[in-house]
């Protein structure tokens, strides 16, 4: 076998060169933010989903600069991913007479950071603020509604349907006219509920979700706890959500499963 000037075989001085731009590729293509550097896993010590690849930076005007696919038993899952967190003044001049809604501020929740001083926190949206604790989503990762698999209108979607059970279905007109929702003993703190609308598809667990919340006690009460768009995180009754995110055709209570 010929070798070369340097000492080495010819062959083997190919496979060293072959190494190194291939070496070269993958550092452009991981710092280019065409792969993930890191893996994404859901925080609490369990592991709900784990990152494939990441979709490349994006920059508009709300300040999301990566976005990240999610495998979860059901489907990928895009999780967008804030820098900053931005924040926007409360405004609770839709309130009306009859409604029940007042907001929340917990010191030391990172979710609602900023609320006792009349702002909030606009890096996540109610579906993520309705799941995140129970799946490990962080105040700057929003669930927004790209499709990102078959079957399923929304990420959320795909997260109801991997890591949560359905515990009741209640039409709108039915809980708002009876207020069944408020004393049914099934419900525990922390379920989720959903406002859903129909999509198309024969799997009935596979709907559109509008608004999302989890279930608070309050003096024996069942309240909705939810973030409403990019605004503040309230206690409310279901007549305050359903009259600002209409269309829902009926709500949907899941309990999440370990």
């Amino acid at each position: 076998m010929a070798a070369s000037r340097f000492g080495l075989p010819r062959r083997k001085r190919y496979v060293l060169v072959l190494s190194a731009l291939t070496l070269l590729i993958l550092l452009a293509v991981v710092f280019s933010g065409a792969v993930p550097i890191r893996m994404y896993r859901f925080g609490s010590g369990v592991t709900v989903g784990d990152c494939v690849w990441a979709v490349p930076r994006i920059d508009p005007d709300g300040g999301i600069v990566t976005r990240t696919i999610l495998l979860c038993p059901r489907g990928e899952c895009l999780i967008e991913h804030y820098d900053d967190p931005a924040t926007q003044i409360v405004d609770f001049r839709q309130l009306q007479n009859g409604d029940f809604a007042e907001l929340v501020y917990e010191p030391g929740n990172p979710w609602c950071t900023g609320q006792n001083e009349g702002r909030c926190l606009s890096t996540f949206n109610c579906c993520s603020f309705a799941v995140g604790e129970l799946v490990g989503l962080t105040p700057r990762d929003w669930l927004g509604t790209t499709p990102t698999s078959d079957g399923y209108p929304t990420p959320m979607a795909v997260i109801l349907d991997s890591y949560f059970s359905l515990i009741a279905e209640i039409p709108v007109e039915e809980v708002l006219r009876d207020g069944v929702y408020e004393s049914d003993e099934r419900f525990l703190d922390k379920d989720v509920v959903c406002f859903e609308i129909l999509c198309s598809g024969k799997d009935t667990l596979r709907r559109h979700v509008i608004h999302a919340g989890q279930v608070r006690k309050d003096h024996g009460i069942n309240r909705l706890l939810s973030k409403f768009g990019q605004g503040p995180i309230l206690l409310s009754d279901l007549r305050f959500p359903n009259r600002m995110f209409q269309g829902a055709s009926l709500i949907r209570i899941y309990r999440f499963h370990s």
